[in-house]
């Protein structure tokens, strides 16, 4: 049976590639693959008509049939769909481990669009403090015990309330209970604890990270709950003695937002269980919401945005802006170099997926450039991204923490709360931010338009 499978293999190999290849199968490592399928091929459900309005007996029938064509082409690849991840609504493909030589043979079909190595990425690092409890004493800057602004917290004090030194640079926070639409965050989940400071949509959560139970979509990490506390927190109440205040740290302010769980408890993951988080956004057949992807890769050496291998994901995220009618913020990268090595950042879209897909950077306080932001050609914004009040963890006790922490996540995080409360793209405030370069004092300085609210 083993020597028949083998001979069929090498058949469709001739066939596909028009010669035999001068390959020997079963000799070469074996590594985690995402095969895409052009949708002139097998076309993806998003791109059906009328998926939107497709009754469900309908469009379960459709997705199907979808499937049943994906399985049939990895069989004649000698490939198990049991061991795959099949993706049938934001593009048409799978993911699965298999031989290299075998990926460079498919990678040739004139059926596919492209074959990328499912490779490690992260959640954007941050850089964070220890975890702060629940009405502890404020602190100012620890230099300056006079200093009203609060800048160790990242918080000002206005009177009658604390905010965000993200939110007030943003425009100040806006009501967004009463929207209909969500925020979608593609990251280590939510905290699901009880009494919360977020509107958590369990209705539309999903655990994307095959092998674990849909259903579980709890953040183990803390990057997830404070990326979304950033666009969308509730106030929070802060008792000090006899005086109580709020403290304002959400963007659009109690705004719908949704775990879609692709990370780890260490803050990692594969970009296979983020096309089946895409994947999940289309099959709740929603439009216009606002999808927060604070996560990414940095390109190894030699890699270029540009190559055609990147080709699948560059159309998952022009399906969900395009066709979905969603917008897409996607965090610039934590690696102080030009974005053009940060992937999904440094990808190149079409014209019109470019309206509703924005790449951030992070500012300091001072509308600087923070120095651990990527910058250059490619980001659209820059929004604070330096000392951010977030909603953390809770700690053994069940008892809600809070933290002060840095990065691109938190910046792409306030850009996700202006779209979300305003309905459209940020407008570009007058005073405009200067990003040096890390690596020498002799680049010219790149300009970049500040995120502000209309």
């Amino acid at each position: 049976m083993r020597k028949f499978a083998a001979i069929a293999l090498l058949g469709i190999v001739m066939l596909d590639c028009g010669r035999e290849p001068n390959v020997k199968l079963g000799a070469s490592p074996k590594n985690e693959y995402i095969v895409f399928l052009k949708s002139s091929f097998i076309k993806p459900m998003a791109l059906r008509e009328p998926f939107l309005s497709m009754d469900k007996a309908s469009e379960e029938k459709m997705r199907r049939e979808v499937r049943d064509s994906i399985e049939q082409f990895m069989t004649s690849y000698a490939l198990s769909p049991a061991t795959a991840m099949v993706y049938t609504d934001v593009v048409s493909g799978f993911a699965i481990l298999m031989e290299d030589t075998l990926a460079n043979v498919i990678r040739s079909s004139e059926k596919v669009l492209s074959v990328m190595e499912d490779v490690e990425i992260e959640g954007r690092p941050i850089q964070q403090g220890r975890p702060i409890q629940q009405n502890e004493k404020i602190n100012g800057d620890a230099d300056n015990p006079d200093d009203t602004d609060y800048q160790e917290w990242g918080l000002k004090d206005k009177g009658d309330r604390f905010v965000s030194w993200a939110v007030s640079s943003a425009g100040g926070a806006e009501n967004g209970s009463d929207k209909t639409s969500v925020i979608w965050m593609v990251d280590t989940g939510i905290s699901t604890a009880k009494e919360g400071y977020l509107k958590i949509r369990t209705d539309l959560a999903i655990n994307a990270i095959k092998g674990e139970k849909p259903n579980e979509y709890n953040d183990d990490n803390g990057h997830g709950t404070m990326v979304a506390s950033v666009a969308g927190a509730k106030a929070i109440g802060w008792k000090i003695g006899d005086t109580s205040k709020n403290i304002i740290a959400g963007v659009s302010r109690g705004a719908g937002v949704v775990p879609v769980k692709v990370l780890d408890r260490n803050g990692s993951g594969k970009w296979k269980n983020v096309i089946n988080g895409l994947n999940h956004i289309v099959l709740s057949k929603r439009t216009g919401d606002v999808i927060n992807l604070s996560l990414g890769q940095l390109l190894r050496a030699g890699e270029k945005c540009s190559d055609d291998k990147f080709a699948g994901l560059k159309a998952a995220i022009e399906t969900l802006a395009t066709t979905m009618k969603h917008t897409i913020v996607i965090a610039a990268g934590n690696d102080g170099r030009m974005v053009a090595k940060s992937l999904p950042a440094c990808l190149s879209f079409s014209a019109e997926a470019r309206k509703s897909i924005f790449v951030i950077a992070a500012a300091t306080h001072d509308k600087q450039c923070a120095l651990f932001s990527n910058y250059g050609d490619g980001v659209d914004f820059v929004a604070v991204g330096e000392d951010v009040f977030c909603v953390y963890l809770p700690n053994s006790m069940g008892k809600w923490q809070f933290m002060v922490a840095s990065g691109t996540s938190l910046s792409a995080a306030v850009v996700s709360g202006i779209i979300h409360s305003s309905g459209m793209p940020p407008e570009a405030r007058k005073k405009k931010v200067k990003c040096k370069p890390a690596d020498t004092e002799q680049r010219d300085r790149q300009v970049h338009k500040y995120a502000f609210r209309h």
